[in-house]
């Protein structure tokens, strides 16, 4: 199932010097960028969640964002065939602006969650069509789930103190 590289040292079982993976090739790059999520990985549900067999899945919802763009950059022409091509996409989907729309995505995503308001609604709303559009994903098609569905907020458990007011930026 697994081919080591023949360049790698024949006494060597490093799991880096892997070139084939269930019959796919895959650069070294590629494999160095997935285990170190492996290596890194810390929490003992993600550890949990991958560990055993059919788990490929739950390795994919354990990643940051960073993680996922670090593995997909180490082997573009892999990645690439999981878009569209690009003469169904209408534009040529480059690892260049795969990279562009990935930083808009990620630079978003930082603004957010260090409570800044989004800088560019228009450009982050491209690219996430844009990476979407290339996975042949579009919300449109859960137009009408959305439209019926309700948001009921759950009631505070603690009450409200001055302390809980986020004062404006």
């Amino acid at each position: 199932m697994v081919d080591a590289d023949p360049q790698c040292q024949a006494e060597r079982t490093d799991l880096y010097c892997l070139s084939n993976i269930l019959g796919t090739p895959v650069n070294p790059a590629f494999v160095k960028a997935v285990w170190r999520v492996f290596d890194n990985m810390v929490s003992q549900q993600h550890i949990n969640n991958v560990t055993g067999n059919n788990k490929t899945d739950e390795f994919y919802y354990c990643l940051t964002l960073g993680d996922l763009w670090t593995i997909m950059q180490a082997d573009w022409p892999l990645i690439r065939d999981m878009f569209a091509t690009d003469s169904i996409l209408g534009f040529t989907f480059t690892k260049t602006m795969f990279n562009d729309t990935m930083r808009v995505i990620k630079e978003t995503r930082n603004e957010l969650f260090h409570s800044n308001p989004i800088k560019d609604r228009k450009k982050i709303v491209d690219a996430c069509e844009r990476i979407l559009n290339g996975l042949q994903f579009h919300l449109g098609d859960y137009d009408h789930d959305l439209g019926a569905a309700q948001y009921v907020r759950v009631p505070a458990t603690v009450a409200r103190a001055q302390r809980h007011v986020i004062p404006a930026r």
